[in-house]
């Protein structure tokens, strides 16, 4: 009776009102260890960035992060030489949903505003732009990166939606493989990822962000490669931000 009285008074309808939504941490994450998608954001910092390239990855990942579901994880991480399995990680936390969407009831639109404000427009900013301009890798071990993301324990075949985006100029730089000196050799690159114990990304979207550096390989042909060695090689959803 009280409830269909509150729904009178307030326009709100009864089904929404008893939708109370899943208790969350201090991050947005819900503590029941549910995690309904989780998009990682590989930012290849082995060539200089300038502030105009930190507006543009930052709008794109705010992008990505808007576009999550909620309560699903957005993290950041750029090139580590020396632990390609964890990354530089800048920054990490799960989306608090849209504040149109809000229940009234159980959450208030106007802290969800903040959250994005603050956390996602700010901090995130912040980080981003820190990475990009002052924390440059003499390498690009990109696969070795990827297999790090797959191993991660919030990014296991349990999480809903899983997806990695990789801002890049997507050559391959590392002891493994290089091609700077082996060129686009898909053979002794796959060689090098049975080496390293590459997963398979069965499930797994890969978006390519390509930056262009004006190198010697073409990049139609870098794009053809990657999309090759990760879609048909090991299963993944390749999509194609930019080529």
């Amino acid at each position: 009776m009280f409830v269909a009285l509150l729904a009178c008074f307030s326009g709100i309808p009864i089904g929404l009102q008893l939708t109370r939504p899943p208790e969350v941490n201090g991050q947005n994450c819900r503590v029941d260890g549910i995690l309904p998608a989780h998009t990682v954001v590989l930012i290849d910092q082995s060539d200089p960035f300038d502030q105009t390239d930190v507006d543009w990855a930052w709008q794109l990942i705010f992008d990505e992060a808007q576009a999550l579901r909620k309560n699903g994880r957005l993290t950041v991480i750029g090139i580590n030489e020396e632990d390609p399995d964890e990354g530089i990680q800048v920054f990490s936390r799960c989306s608090p949903g849209s504040p149109k969407s809000a229940n009234p009831i159980f959450e208030n639109p106007q802290f969800i505003r903040m959250d994005w404000e603050d956390k996602f427009e700010k901090f995130m900013r912040l980080e981003v732009s820190e990475l990009m301009l002052n924390k440059q890798s003499p390498v690009s071990p990109l696969a070795e990166h990827i297999r790090g993301i797959q191993r991660r324990s919030d990014f296991r075949d349990t999480v809903g939606n899983r997806r990695i985006v990789v801002i890049s100029d997507l050559y391959q730089n590392s002891n493994a493989y290089s091609m700077y000196n082996s060129g686009l050799n898909r053979k002794k690159f796959k060689t090098a990822l049975e080496t390293m114990e590459f997963p398979d990304l069965e499930g797994v979207t890969v978006a390519l962000f390509r930056v262009d550096r004006k190198r010697q390989l073409k990049g139609s042909d870098l794009i053809q490669f990657w999309t090759t060695v990760l879609g048909e090689d090991e299963h993944a959803i390749v999509e194609v931000i930019r080529d």
